[in-house]
């Protein structure tokens, strides 16, 4: 699966994750390893989906993005802000409940970028994507995935959302001096949002 990377994009180390933890588990040979779920669900994606899955650019550079959006999120709520061309601009609002507060700043950056590609998908379909956030992690995990389960998870759920609406999503860093408008929206918390 690994070397069809070139081919199928990050999808390769997003959908294998689980396999190679359970291949990576330090056990005599004699060992009889017994596949969990997570593993067996990613041995099911690739029976069924090795020859559905659209190929990967190996070049983008070719391919312009026909949308951007800029994401942030502060310790109390977060922001997207999608741009399409010039003067077309929509913004993607989302409080944090008490307990998300208390996740990890990659967490908050994964979830506005979850919620907002969800929120922004019927404007999204069919089009090529540029995702901009200032979390490095929050970029490495949405295209690879994550040993923990949980920020696994969001990145997995951005593939399906992805796939069922045939964006072409790209995720990039981008320093905080440069994500100036998400992150003033980002920090207006509406205490009238329940």
């Amino acid at each position: 699966i690994a070397s069809l990377a070139p081919a199928l994009g990050n999808i390769t180390q997003l959908m294998t994750r689980n396999l190679y933890a359970l291949i990576n588990v330090d056990v005599p040979w004699s060992y009889h390893l017994t596949v969990d779920y997570p593993s067996r669900h990613e041995i099911e994606f690739w029976c069924d989906n090795i020859t559905k899955l659209e190929r990967s650019r190996i070049f983008y550079s070719d391919v312009p993005c026909s949308i951007s959006v800029h994401c942030d999120a502060s310790a109390v709520a977060a922001a997207a802000v999608m741009k399409c061309g010039i003067s077309s601009e929509e913004i993607c609002l989302r409080n944090f409940t008490q307990s998300e507060k208390e996740k990890s700043s990659t967490w908050r950056e994964l979830s506005i970028l979850q919620y907002s590609l969800n929120s922004f998908s019927e404007k999204l379909a069919g089009k090529t994507v540029h995702y901009f956030t200032d979390n490095q992690s929050a970029v490495r995990i949405a295209t690879a995935g994550s040993r923990l389960s949980e920020l696994h998870d969001m990145a997995v759920d951005m593939f399906y959302t992805c796939r069922q609406w045939k964006i072409d999503l790209r995720v990039s860093w981008l320093q905080r001096a440069q994500n100036v408008e998400a992150d003033f929206w980002s920090r207006q918390y509406d205490t009238d949002n329940w």
